[in-house]
């Protein structure tokens, strides 16, 4: 993978850290489903002004796109709700895992041959989820939602690499938004809030930053194989808390810190894997 396609991962690592700050921005003003419904149509509506051809897919592959579609969307939706009921740093931390849970599926699904790396980075991710979490009042809502949009997200990053072999960025996520749109329109027609002047922009900002993060990410996955992208995840991980403590004012724990550390720790051991292995990026 040539430098200018490493930094397209960087590029939508930092597109999809500052659209989680504006979902954060307008979470409670509008109900999740609607928000998503309006990522969902601007995207696919966004895919057909760029490629009018991009509702056309490579024999064979609808069965890989729906798998895609369908872990992405229920990914989307346990991140979006998480925003709803805890801080910024710690949906991101653990929604951000999932490059470990991707190497894992990878083995499952890819038949790819396992590294043993993972064997010492999975507990280290999971020991650093557990710390992040009081042990005596345990996880909430909002927690579990955002390890459950790790896990899926792992899953979709697998389908995503399985379907742009045969496919173009458009066409994966034009049925993404597809799948995601027949998903929210339902809900959010029979209980539609209309959103306030004041969340305007951040919707259309979550949109735009979103649509753009996921056509890049969808082309650098073209050329990677199993946490390629888990350095740039950890730069992710440091955008979002640092405009959740700047902006949003968010507390800082030691507890949230030693949990990210160790989830990061894990993250980075595979990466110098790849490094040692010469597979970070393909030539």
């Amino acid at each position: 993978m040539n430098d200018l396609k490493k930094w397209y991962l960087l590029l939508s690592s930092i597109l999809f850290a500052v659209m989680t700050f504006f979902i954060k921005m307008v979470s409670g003003q509008i109900p999740a489903y609607e928000l998503l419904f309006f990522r969902f149509f601007g995207g696919a509506a966004g895919c057909l002004l760029v490629d009018k051809s991009c509702f056309r897919f490579s024999h064979g592959s609808f069965k890989i796109l729906f798998l895609r579609s369908l872990y992405g969307t229920i990914a989307m939706f346990a991140f979006f709700y998480a925003l709803d009921f805890s801080p910024i740093s710690r949906v991101a931390v653990l929604h951000f895992s999932y490059p470990v849970f991707e190497v894992f599926f990878s083995a499952l699904w890819m038949k790819e041959r396992p590294q043993k790396i993972i064997y010492i980075s999975l507990p280290l991710s999971l020991a650093g989820i557990y710390y992040m979490g009081n042990p005596v009042s345990g996880f909430n809502i909002g927690d579990i939602l955002a390890l459950c949009s790790g896990i899926f997200g792992g899953l979709a990053v697998v389908g995503l690499r399985q379907a742009r072999i045969v496919n173009s960025s458009a066409t994966i996520y034009f049925y993404f938004c597809i799948f995601g749109m027949l998903s929210t329109i339902i809900p959010s027609a029979a209980r539609w809030v209309t959103p306030p002047k004041t969340s305007l922009w951040p919707i259309f900002f979550v949109v735009f930053l979103g649509g753009i993060g996921q056509l890049v990410m969808n082309y650098a996955y073209k050329f990677s194989k199993s946490g390629e992208g888990s350095i740039i995840t950890i730069f992710t991980i440091v955008f979002i808390n640092l405009m959740g403590f700047v902006f949003l004012k968010e507390e800082v724990t030691a507890r949230l810190l030693t949990g990210e550390l160790l989830i990061a720790a894990s993250i980075f051991l595979l990466f110098l894997k790849k490094k040692k292995d010469k597979e970070l990026f393909l030539e």
